[in-house]
């Protein structure tokens, strides 16, 4: 996940993040970065806020290796009491980002 372009409007942003806890159900995507970033790096130095139906948002939904949920009845997977995980990819491609639900750009 980068910068790709800095408008005085917004940002635009492109690459992919995981996300753990059903991003898929959520309204909003709080896109946080790694704490691992040296200065050469601050194009991936990005936080903000985004509806999850935005333009350009791919959401691609895996269950955890670990997860111990079953198949049952009628098709739908249940998750047992107390486990199972859900992760999912974010990926976004050239998403417009307004400049009031920016909270990092490069810093």
């Amino acid at each position: 996940m980068h910068i790709v372009e800095e408008r005085d409007d917004g940002i635009v942003v492109r690459g992919a993040k995981i996300m753990i806890a059903g991003a898929a159900a959520a309204n909003e995507i709080f896109v946080m970065p790694t704490t691992s970033l040296r200065e050469e790096d601050k194009n991936y130095t990005v936080s903000f806020v985004v509806p999850r139906d935005t333009e350009g948002i791919t959401i691609v939904e895996a269950r955890h290796p670990d997860d111990a949920r079953e198949l049952e009845g009628n098709g739908y997977e249940l998750p047992a009491i107390g486990t199972g995980i859900t992760q999912a990819w974010i990926l976004f491609n050239d998403v417009f980002i307004p400049k009031e639900r920016v909270f990092m750009c490069g810093e």
